[in-house]
Formats: C-alpha cells, structure tokens, sequence
C-alpha cells in the first residue's frame, strides 16, 4: 500500500515536471533512493553513436565521471548499441539484452560502471525522435543485486507519465517559441499592438503600446486591462467593437472589427485604432474569442509608401494614393473629400482595392496596410 501512495506522489511531481523542469532537481535523488540507486541520470545520447553532450541531470556522477562517459564510454558500451533498440517506453535492464555476457566482458562495463558501483542497469526511455532519444537510467553496485521483477513492474507503472511528462513539455516549450518569436516580431512595428483576451482584457502588449499607455493622452488601460478612451463616448464604441470581435455580438457571429478614433488630451491628431478579430473568419467556441488593436499614432508615425502599395498589391499611382489617405482619414467620407472625389467615386476605389488587396471591408483593408509587408517613409 506505502508503494502505491509512494507512485502516485512521483505522478503528480513527475507531471509538475512538464511545466517546470527544475523539479527534477528535487524528484531525481527521491526517486534513485526508491530504486536503491547509486549513480545514473537523464541524458539525451545520439543514436547513431552513444555520445551525449552531457546530462540533463545527474545522481552520483562527479564531472569527471560525466566527461568519460560522454566522450568515451558511452560510444563504445556494447549495452547501449543494444537497448537504443527498445521501444520508447519500454523498461528494460542490462541482463535483457541479447548479448549481455559480451558487455559483461565489454571496457565500459569493467573500466567504468563496475569501478563506480553500477554494474546493474534499470533503463527508460520516455522519448525518441530525430537523432537523439531521451534515457532515464538507474545503476547500481552487487551489494543491492540487479534490478527485480518488482522495481521493473514500478518503473514500469510510472513509465507512461514520465513519456507523457516528455511530451507535453515539449509541445510546451514549442508554444513558448512561437509566442517569443510573435513577440519578438511586434516589436518591430512601429505602430502600438494590444493582444485582448475573449472578455478584451490585456493579454500583450508592445513596447509601443506601453509608451502610449503611459503618455494617458486619451487612451488607457482600465483596472482590469481593459482598454478606455477618454471621452466616454469613443470608450463606449471602443467596448462595443472589441465585444463584436470577442463574443459573436454582430448576427451570432464574429463583427469583422471597426475602425475608431481616440480623442487626445493634448489636442493632437486623434489616435487611430483598428479592432480587428485575432484570427478573421474563424468562429471559436460558443462564439468567443481574442482581438488585437493597432493603434497608429499620425503624429508619430511616418506615411504609409504609395510605391510599396503599389509593388504589394499591384495598385495603380491613383489607387495607392486612394488608400495613404483613406488609412490616415480612417473613413470613406474624410478620404473623399481630402481627395476631392464624390463618394460615388470613392466607393468604386474602394471596390479596386477590396479586390486587389483580397480584403471585403473597410476594417479588413485598415488591418491588411497597418500589419502587412508595406515600407514606410517619412513625411
């Protein structure tokens, strides 16, 4: 009974592991000492040879013992060649290998393990893939006897969370390098980013975002997250259009987003803010989901290039200069009459570069020349 609330404790750490993998720090030594083990660790060894550039964690190793096993005994051990050949989540000892009385006779197994007291092998190996597979080896001297049927069947039980544990961080570890790589990359923009959850509260937010946020010139962060304007009517849009693209307000689906301007304190030209859902089109569960904000500063920010509209889309001279201006009026009617066209005219601009651009709305066409590949030039 003490064995089955001992396993289920190393479960649960094994699976805290996942999300942090100093608790192995903590969980390695606790479970050598439940398999009466001396020496061993994790290490990742390539395939094709043995050699691991060191462990992931070690127990009874000194650093000599490490960079001797790394660099020499670990390619030539007659033991490892065979059991790489056990499936990923096997448990196996060094006495179920084919050869076992060659490695007993073997230089790794006389010059290294039995002269540190790890003749026997209790091995697993949660993880395979590409040129390395993941080891979790236990040793020990004669004096404990090799590993029995009972301590097989207990690694054995713990085997499957150890590989899922693997898994999971991995897949992990992927989704934190996309997320540093996307944050990383809105970096770059010269115009503010806000990331809202789907009840549009502050997930990320740029360093340009953060600079505006600071300046409270009309535009903030609630206690919540959530964004605010300072005038309450441009705020009571702003929610409502972050609602359109969050919950599914417009006809039981996702609004496509808006296009707002933000009074400002200091009487500069408003913000112009683009609300857009995260991911067009797409209809999450029960209609929700994220939305991103693109504040464009036009004090700040230089003029979106009429050539590079030009060479992305493939605009004529006039529809480019149609659409530098209707991204700094931010409506069809300012755009219209800054360009001294009637909006009959206005609207069939609009429709060329709806189709040029591959976008359906107006919000669609803001997103795509504020995020695309588009050069920028100073005023």
């Amino acid at each position: 009974m003490g064995d089955e609330r001992q396993l289920s404790k190393f479960i649960e750490r094994i699976y805290e592991s996942a999300l942090d993998r100093s608790v192995w720090d903590r969980l390695l030594p606790d479970l050598f000492d439940h398999f009466k083990s001396s020496i061993g660790g994790l290490y990742t060894p390539v395939l094709a040879t043995g050699r691991s550039d060191g462990f992931g964690w070690t127990f009874g190793f000194d650093d000599a013992m490490v960079k001797a096993y790394s660099e020499y005994y670990g390619p030539i051990s007659t033991n490892f060649q065979v059991l790489r050949t056990f499936p990923v989540g096997a448990v196996y000892t060094d006495q179920m290998a084919p050869d076992y009385g060659v490695y007993e006779k073997s230089e790794a197994y006389n010059d290294f393990f039995q002269p540190n007291g790890a003749e026997h092998l209790l091995n697993l190996i949660p993880l395979r893939g590409g040129r390395r597979q993941v080891s979790l080896s236990f040793r020990r001297g004669g004096r404990h006897g090799a590993y029995d049927d009972r301590e097989i069947a207990q690694l054995g039980h713990l085997a499957p969370h150890i590989s899922q544990a693997f898994r999971i961080g991995q897949h992990l570890d992927r989704i934190e390098g996309q997320r540093h790589s996307l944050a990383e990359a809105l970096e770059l923009s010269r115009d503010a980013v806000l990331v809202l959850d789907n009840k549009g509260r502050l997930v990320f937010m740029n360093t340009r975002a953060r600079d505006i946020i600071a300046e409270r010139d009309g535009f903030r962060l609630d206690a919540e997250g959530a964004p605010r304007a300072s005038v309450p009517s441009e705020s009571a849009r702003m929610a409502a259009a972050i609602h359109g693209v969050t919950r599914g307000a417009k006809d039981g689906g996702r609004s496509p987003g808006d296009i707002l301007q933000i009074s400002r304190i200091s009487l500069r030209r408003p913000y112009q803010i683009l609300v857009a859902p995260l991911v067009p089109g797409r209809r999450e569960s029960g209609g929700n989901g994220a939305a991103v904000l693109i504040v464009k500063d036009p004090e700040a920010e230089p003029d979106t290039s009429a050539q590079s509209l030009q060479r992305l889309y493939g605009l004529t001279a006039t529809e480019a200069a149609f659409v530098v201006a209707f991204v700094e009026e931010t409506t069809l009617k300012g755009t219209a009459e800054r360009l001294s066209l009637t909006m009959s005219s206005a609207r069939t601009y609009l429709k060329r570069v709806f189709a040029k651009t591959e976008v359906n709305s107006q919000a669609a066409l803001m997103k795509r020349v504020l995020t695309g590949s588009v050069m920028l030039t100073p005023r």
